[in-house]
């Protein structure tokens, strides 16, 4: 290789020892090769060939070799690909599982794959169009039908991603389906406060400094915060499963012994339950179930006795009872938390705030909280637990009885 070098430019020329091998190199911030192509007396770039690299790949004309697999994915024939022959393309390091245990790999500047196993939405936004490759097994990619005035409408891509390549002009944005190992980075969880929400200034600082002071495999891991204006985020640790409230199921009568806290005690409790759905009466069964209302109480009895500093919570609801990816309950959103000096065992606010249908009655008529009250509010979970159903909008033979009064009565 020659190189000729003044102040403001390079001159380079390029000789191969095999003169059979002929192309044009365009040297201006990344680098290209042409091939020429004697039929049409004109330079051409490979990657313009029908699926040249194979399934699964970009071509890309700055790359040496211009082939390469997409992230997650490994080479189909790694033989054949070590001397250059790219038409097997490539397969997933791992199969893509039919889970909420997904994300997708945003690629940049692309011209798109053929679209031969594809379909579109004009009509939904791109946050749509990724919901509803979520809800499809088969879908493993997502873009922008059109790019104009911001983007709209929707195009998924089902099975292979054939001819897909780097575009040399804008290009668009592809995002492409991959299990949540195959995704670089930690999954975080972000509370964003609306600005209705009613939590405050204070609420938000309170609930930050009490994360940060307790430790416990039982409340939820807070990663961060930020306030910016009226805008208030909280960073947690990610948690697959959702909250308790997403478990809650309907039918068949069964019976169970579990273990309740009350009062610093665990005592056991004999109820009747029900369930319907399979899907999520598989993933909640009866042990798993003891194990979450057993951690539920163990965060409790943390807060109320093993902690630092004595913490109500005053608002303990499956909503607020988040579930790992091994189902193990995370007590979260501190938000209305109170602290209490190593003596005081009560307290009494004019501002009743939690929600109604967990709070204990002297909290809700005078105002009066204690550790009793959470343990209330735990009662009223486990029956929920339990059998399966809300207490709020429950209505049997009685329809003036709740969940709560209809186990009373």
């Amino acid at each position: 290789m020659n190189l000729f070098s003044t102040a403001k430019r390079f001159i380079t020329s390029l000789e191969f020892k095999d003169q059979s091998v002929q192309g044009s190199h365009s040297v201006h911030r990344a680098l290209y090769r042409l091939t020429w192509n004697d039929r049409t007396n004109d330079w051409y770039d490979q990657c313009e060939n029908y699926a040249f690299c194979g399934p699964n790949t970009r071509c890309e004309m700055s790359r040496s070799p211009i082939c390469v697999c997409l992230d997650g994915f490994v080479p189909k024939s790694p033989a054949d690909w070590n001397f250059s022959d790219w038409s097997d393309g490539c397969i997933r390091r791992t199969p893509l599982e039919c889970s909420d245990k997904v994300g997708f790999l945003k690629y940049t500047g692309m011209k798109l794959p053929d679209t031969s196993s594809s379909s579109y939405d004009k009509s939904i936004s791109l946050n749509e169009c990724e919901g509803l490759c979520l809800k499809n097994c088969s879908c493993t990619a997502y873009a922008n039908l059109d790019v104009r005035n911001g983007g709209s409408g929707c195009l998924i891509w089902f099975g292979d991603l054939i001819d897909l390549r780097k575009s040399t002009g804008d290009g668009q944005d592809l995002y492409v389906r991959m299990n949540a190992t195959e995704l670089g980075g930690q999954q975080i969880a972000v509370k964003r406060l609306s600005k209705s929400s009613g939590q405050g200034l204070d609420e938000f600082k309170n609930e930050v400094m009490l994360i940060a002071k307790l430790q416990h495999r039982n409340l939820v891991k807070l990663l961060g915060c930020c306030v910016h204006e009226d805008e208030r985020m909280l960073i947690y640790e990610y948690m697959p499963n959702k909250s308790l409230d997403f478990f809650f199921l309907t039918e068949v009568l069964i019976y169970l012994c579990i273990f309740c806290y009350k009062s610093d005690l665990l005592i056991g409790l004999t109820w009747m339950t029900n369930c319907s759905d399979q899907t999520r009466r598989k993933l909640l069964d009866w042990s798993k179930r003891i194990n979450i209302i057993g951690g539920i109480a163990r965060g409790l009895l943390y807060l109320h006795q093993d902690s630092r500093l004595r913490i109500i919570h005053r608002d303990i609801k499956p909503s607020n009872i988040l579930v790992d990816e091994e189902l193990n309950p995370k007590i979260s959103d501190f938000g209305l938390a109170r602290m209490f000096g190593g003596d005081q065992t009560e307290a009494k606010t004019n501002r009743v705030v939690g929600t109604y249908g967990y709070m204990s009655p002297e909290y809700a008529s005078n105002g009066h909280f204690s550790v009793k009250s959470d343990a209330f509010s735990f009662g009223v979970l486990v029956l929920e637990i339990v059998s399966g159903k809300k207490n709020r909008g429950y209505h049997h033979l009685d329809p003036n009885l709740n969940l709560l009064g209809h186990k009373y009565h």
